[in-house]
């Protein structure tokens, strides 16, 4: 290759380089100001839940297949430790089913999208299961119904885990089991800044937070921690909890 050719080529990659690295700074600037005027509006609830309603379409599914093989491993030894009269918020489509210990008393699953609550009924017919349209933020039981509280890969698309942890406080009976497995921050600075830069795109379009501090957060709720392991990086917070009232 003559030296003018390699000097076009070398130009053509720095060029497109450059376009395509300002491309995904717009795009990511874009996604920043639609989530913080969401937000100073206080709409983001309504914006999250249109979202979720979308990306949980059955015929349609819009949401990207995240999920590693690790994940299932994970859940069902979290939910090994089920007992009693559990409480499933955020159930999506019923992935976490077939991990429950067969020793459980019952799953009441709980979603605010209706399409969530549909799929449930239809595709399974446990007596041990039963399905209800809810809001994991506000959610309509009694204090201290639930003997465990198990929230599988839920929490990050709450607007406000604070307040669901609260509920989840709230309606776990005293001594009971608070299951938790979530996705968040890693152990690693450089893809934490990673995920800063991209979480407004994620919320926006998927309805997840990907860059959230699971330790910080739920060392403030008042749990006893039995158990907190991290997984994958880091970025998979495994939580056996101790209710305190």
């Amino acid at each position: 290759m003559s030296l003018l050719a390699k000097g076009i080529f070398t130009s053509l990659i720095i060029f497109g380089s450059g376009s395509y690295l300002s491309f995904k700074y717009n795009e990511f600037t874009r996604y920043d100001e639609t989530l913080k005027a969401v937000q100073s509006q206080g709409k983001l609830r309504s914006f999250l839940h249109e979202i979720h309603q979308k990306s949980q379409d059955i015929k349609e599914e819009v949401l990207p297949n995240t999920s590693l093989p690790k994940e299932n491993y994970y859940r069902k030894v979290l939910l090994s430790y089920a007992e009693g009269i559990v409480l499933e918020p955020g159930v999506g489509l019923s992935d976490n089913q077939k991990f429950y210990p067969s020793t459980i008393g019952k799953v009441i699953a709980i979603d605010w999208v209706k399409k969530c609550i549909e799929y449930g009924f239809i595709n399974n017919k446990e007596a041990k299961r039963q399905y209800l349209l809810d809001d994991c933020e506000n959610m309509s039981f009694e204090d201290n119904t639930f003997d465990c509280v198990a929230d599988v890969l839920g929490l990050q698309y709450y607007s406000n885990p604070e307040k669901v942890l609260r509920e989840m406080k709230r309606v776990c009976k005293e001594n009971g089991k608070i299951l938790i497995l979530a996705k968040g921050q890693s152990f690693y600075s450089w893809f934490n800044k990673y995920l800063d830069l991209v979480n407004a795109k994620y919320v926006c379009r998927y309805g997840i937070y990907i860059n959230r501090d699971w330790n910080e957060i739920i060392s403030k709720a008042g749990f006893e921690v039995m158990k907190c392991e991290r997984k994958i990086n880091g970025t998979l917070y495994f939580y056996i909890l101790k209710n305190k009232k």
